[in-house]
């Protein structure tokens, strides 16, 4: 699905992205996330990364070959 959000950062040189993957079919747990410095969008020359896939994270067990596409944008 695609989905845009806007968010309110106070600090892109120390604070970092983190999104999480919830599963709607067991009470919203967290099942994978992805998490990136919000500096690594700063030092682009664009403030921008281009659509790319993320490698997901799990906080429980590996993941094999689930990622995010995602397009990073600073304003």
């Amino acid at each position: 699905f695609e989905h845009i959000s806007q968010i309110l950062c106070s600090n892109p040189l120390q604070q970092k992205l983190l999104v999480e993957i919830c599963d709607a079919r067991s009470n919203n747990d967290v099942i994978a996330f992805f998490e990136l410095p919000i500096k690594q969008i700063f030092d682009t020359e664009s403030m921008t990364i281009e659509t790319q896939s993320f490698p997901l994270k799990s906080y429980t067990e590996p993941l094999n070959n689930s990622s995010i596409i995602l397009r990073l944008s600073l304003h």
